[in-house]
C-alpha cells in the first residue's frame, strides 16, 4: 500500500511540474505577443502553485513593468486627445488603457462617464442616419454614421450601419452609372441622360 502510494505521489508531482511548464510556456508566448495582461495572470498562477519558481517571478516583475508602460501611454494620450476635445479618441484611448489594467477605477470611472455622455449624441446622429438611408439619402446617411464614428470609434452599430450605407451607395451609383451606359449603346439617349444625370448627382467627382 505504501509502495502504491509513493507511485501516485511521483506520478502526480511529474504531472503537476508538466502542468506548471506548459503554462510557463503559454505565459512566455502571451510575453512575446506582448498581451501584458494574460502573461502576468499565468505568470501569478505558477507562482501561487509554486512561490519558488524564479522564471516565473522573472516574467512577472517584466509583464507587470510592460503593462504599466503601455497602461500610461494610453492614459498620456488620452489625457492629450481629451484636452483637444476630441472626446472620441480620448475615450478609445481609455479603453486601451483599461484593457491593460482592469483594475484601475480613475480610467474606469472616466470610461463610464465619457460612455455616458456621448452615448446620447451618438444616438442622435444614429437616428438621424437610420432616417437618410430609410428615405434614400445614402451619402448624407454615411455622414451622419460618421459623425456618431468621430464620438466613438470603436462604436459597433455605427460602424456597421456606415458600412451598409457606403455600400449601397456605391451600388446605387454603379446603378445608375450603368443603366446610362447600357441606355446610350442602345441608343436611347433620353434614358441615357436621365441615368447619368443621377449618377453624376450622386457622384458628381467620378463624372466628366
Amino acid at each position: 500500500a505504501e509502495k502504491g502510494i509513493e507511485t501516485e505521489t511521483r506520478e502526480a508531482e511529474r504531472k503537476k511540474e508538466e502542468d506548471l511548464s506548459a503554462r510557463l510556456a503559454s505565459a512566455e508566448k502571451y510575453l512575446k505577443e506582448e498581451n501584458f495582461r494574460k502573461a502576468a495572470a499565468a505568470y501569478k498562477y505558477i507562482l501561487a502553485v509554486d512561490a519558488g519558481n524564479e522564471a516565473a517571478a522573472r516574467g512577472l516583475n517584466i509583464a507587470e513593468s510592460f503593462r504599466r508602460e503601455k497602461k500610461e501611454r494610453h492614459r498620456k494620450k488620452a489625457d492629450e486627445h481629451y484636452a483637444d476635445g476630441n472626446t472620441g479618441l480620448a475615450l478609445k484611448e481609455y479603453r486601451k488603457a483599461l484593457f491593460h489594467d482592469p483594475d484601475d477605477s480613475e480610467i474606469s470611472e472616466k470610461v463610464a462617464s465619457m460612455q455616458g455622455s456621448l452615448g446620447m449624441k451618438i444616438k442622435l446622429f444614429l437616428e438621424e442616419g437610420a432616417d437618410y438611408e430609410n428615405r434614400g439619402n445614402l451619402k448624407e446617411a454615411a455622414a451622419s454614421y460618421g459623425e456618431a464614428l468621430k464620438l466613438d470609434p470603436e462604436n459597433r452599430e455605427a460602424v456597421e450601419a456606415r458600412s451598409r450605407a457606403v455600400v449601397a451607395f456605391e451600388n446605387k451609383f454603379r446603378w445608375h452609372f450603368s443603366k446610362g451606359k447600357e441606355a446610350l449603346d442602345s441608343g436611347d439617349y433620353i434614358e441615357a441622360v436621365t441615368q447619368l444625370k443621377t449618377a453624376q448627382t450622386l457622384k458628381p467627382e467620378d463624372i466628366s
